[in-house]
């Protein structure tokens, strides 16, 4: 199966925060007197981001850890407390064996364990470990099916929760990723949900598919424009067929922008507060958003409608995590600028890589 979920949306969307409210919104559901809906028999796993994974680890590896240390924690409390149905639960040792098997296929992984070519000429060596390495590394999807199975008895669980956060941030381990999800993570028992952006997987998978033809066949195909072209649209294919089989369309979910969801909903009404608010609290219309920004623009002196609806668009526009940065410089609702004695330099860092990357002088 592969029925991952992809949380998709641009950098600074929420896209994390969006994670971390479905981890506490399980939290909260569990604990619940009267639950929305069951997810008791849900284990959640802590959240990858495989960006801080160092060069040397491999995702596999950390899901495998995480995994382990749950199951171990949980036999400790079974051996110190064993309950009457004790012979319904998998013992440690036969665990272990699953762990062991699974184990055994692991170095077949591009970077995990050493290079064992040179091994290879010796023949006492082919016979024993090699031929046995081979067999683990081909059944290592179904030996780590079978590990999910064996841990979820031990957990009393039905499936495990595994969240990927910004795997497309660095194309090597976001690779890694798309790669392991392929292969390995097929199992019913294992939900996988990951984040990022869409663009920036085609990008990753783009890179590896022309890799995929070598230097050598690009290099003379190159000379011929048209050439070049038919393998940039065999690329394009590889990639679109690639990212559905991988992240399903009808499992995607998309983070919008403020401006997108007023674009689709123009109706909606959307509260912008310094603190929380709560439900039984009443709005104060000059906290929607597109008040709150005409007044900001106000103070700067941009009251033409026309001029400040394009200003208003283009900050709608804008990730949250910008938007937030450039709100919190001013006294809500008033649109008062709280940085006067500063200068404008605070506000010119919100856009600074904007501001830089147009090559515009930013003491002007």
């Amino acid at each position: 199966l592969h029925n991952t979920i992809t949380l998709s949306g641009s950098r600074g969307s929420g896209k994390t925060s969006f994670l971390l409210s479905i981890v506490k919104w399980i939290e909260v559901e569990t604990k619940s007197v009267s639950p929305n809906i069951d997810l008791t028999s849900l284990q959640v796993l802590d959240i990858i981001d495989p960006t801080l994974i160092e060069e040397k680890g491999h995702v596999f590896l950390n899901v495998i850890s995480l995994i382990a240390d749950l199951v171990e924690k949980k036999l400790d409390k079974n051996e110190c407390a064993p309950s009457s149905d004790s012979s319904s639960i998998i013992s440690r040792k036969d665990w272990r064996s699953y762990l062991n098997k699974l184990a055994a296929g692991l170095p077949s992984i591009d970077g995990i364990g050493p290079s064992h070519t040179d091994s290879w000429q010796d023949p006492e060596f082919l016979m024993d470990n090699g031929l046995k390495a081979v067999a683990a590394a081909q059944k290592l999807a179904e030996n780590f099916r079978v590990f999910l199975e064996k841990s979820l008895v031990i957990l009393k669980k039905s499936a495990f929760l595994l969240i990927f956060d910004d795997i497309d941030v660095d194309a090597s381990k976001g690779w890694t990723v798309l790669e392991t999800i392929r292969k390995y993570f097929t199992s019913s028992t294992l939900i996988t949900l990951l984040s990022g952006d869409l663009e920036l997987y085609a990008t990753v998978v783009r890179q590896k598919k022309w890799q995929n033809f070598g230097k050598e066949i690009l290099k003379y195909e190159g000379v011929n424009q048209d050439r070049l072209s038919e393998f940039d649209g065999r690329v394009t294919k590889l990639e679109s067929q690639y990212l559905q089989k991988i992240l399903q369309p009808k499992y995607r979910v998309h983070l919008l922008s403020i401006g997108e969801c007023k674009l689709y909903n123009p109706d909606k009404l959307i509260y912008i507060y310094n603190s929380p608010k709560t439900e039984s609290d009443q709005h104060d219309e000059r906290n929607e958003v597109k008040n709150l920004y005409i007044q900001i623009l106000k103070s700067f002196g941009i009251i033409n409608k026309y001029q400040a609806e394009a200003y208003y668009a283009y900050l709608l526009g804008l990730p949250l995590r910008t938007q937030i940065q450039f709100l919190s410089l001013f006294e809500l609702p008033s649109g008062k600028y709280l940085f006067e004695s500063s200068g404008p330099i605070l506000l010119t860092d919100v856009f600074l890589s904007d501001l830089n990357a147009n090559s515009i002088d930013l003491n002007t």
